[in-house]
């Protein structure tokens, strides 16, 4: 069977993810590559009775979108509480100050660095499921390039 329609979905939600740093409008950008990421797997899982393609692109979007959350979420956390302990100066705020200096950046680092990684896993056996049914070998170099970029990132340039 071919693919046709579903490799230009996939490839403009690459676009536009791609795009996703774009002051202003980046995040309605990735959003938008998102989701024609998922149409464009979840047409090809069809088109190849094989619902494991896209159970796994969803879960890796899931994965990948909660880690940022996460990591928003801590450094939001981490903020107050910085600003909180400077502005009462009180006993407790030191404590959990401390607290949040010491033990957060490590979980921190460690709970994206797992659900960046698992997520782009995902979507790496998506990725050469679609090469192994459509003979194009470029969804797994592209899958390969996804799970190992989510590994050196960590590596070369950190979680911040």
């Amino acid at each position: 069977m071919k693919v046709g329609n579903e490799k230009i979905l996939g490839g403009l939600g690459g676009i536009f993810l791609f795009l996703l740093f774009v002051p202003g409008i980046g995040i309605l950008l990735g959003l938008a590559g998102y989701v024609l990421f998922l149409i464009a797997m979840y047409e090809i899982s069809k088109v190849y009775n094989d619902q494991k393609i896209f159970n796994w692109s969803l879960m890796g979007v899931i994965l990948s979108t909660l880690g940022l959350i996460f990591v928003i979420f801590y450094e939001l956390l981490f903020g107050a509480a910085g600003l909180l302990g400077t502005l009462l100066g009180s006993n407790l705020m030191e404590n959990v100050l401390v607290f949040v200096i010491s033990i957060g950046p490590i979980m921190d680092i460690i709970v994206a660095i797992v659900l960046f990684v698992y997520a782009y896993y995902l979507l790496y056996k998506a990725l050469k499921k679609v090469a192994e049914y459509t003979q194009i070998s470029m969804f797994k170099l592209a899958g390969q390039l996804l799970f190992m970029g989510s590994i050196l990132i960590f590596i070369f340039i950190g979680i911040r």
